[in-house]
């Protein structure tokens, strides 16, 4: 998930977060290892290491990303502020299954629909005016 975000000082800037996917068993028989921290991963078949905004490992959830990379895209688009959150990966990555989720795994998608419903309730001296392109 790539994001264009404005923070509390008004000042854009690009957040690029990776999220791990689990190893798949042809992954796993292979011996595939990914070296993930906030920041870093490597592969162990490799000599090169890259660096990120943050790094979601394999065991983080749809909501810690939402929290951290487009909570507050979604809260700056409310309040007038242009911004934009897109996947971007090679096929079986698990950009749909991040942005849709499923019926018990909200995606970032419904997380933020959810959110800006709720961000409109508290708001109602406002009015709002939603297109969405999907």
């Amino acid at each position: 998930v790539r994001g264009v975000a404005t923070t509390g000082s008004m000042i854009d800037n690009i957040c690029v977060v990776i999220r791990v996917r689990p190893l798949n068993p042809r992954e796993k028989q292979n011996g595939c290892c990914w070296n993930v921290n906030e920041q870093t991963i490597s592969a162990d078949s490799r000599n090169a290491s890259f660096t990120f905004d943050r790094i979601f490992s394999s065991d983080s959830t749809t909501s810690d990303l939402f929290e951290f990379a487009a909570k507050n895209i979604v809260v700056s688009a409310v309040q007038g502020m242009n911004g934009t959150i897109f996947a971007y990966g090679q096929t079986a990555s698990g950009k749909t299954y991040t942005m849709n989720g499923d019926k018990n795994f909200p995606g970032i998608v419904p997380l933020s629909v959810e959110l800006i419903f709720s961000l409109i309730k508290q708001t109602p001296h406002r009015e709002f005016l939603l297109p969405v392109s999907y």
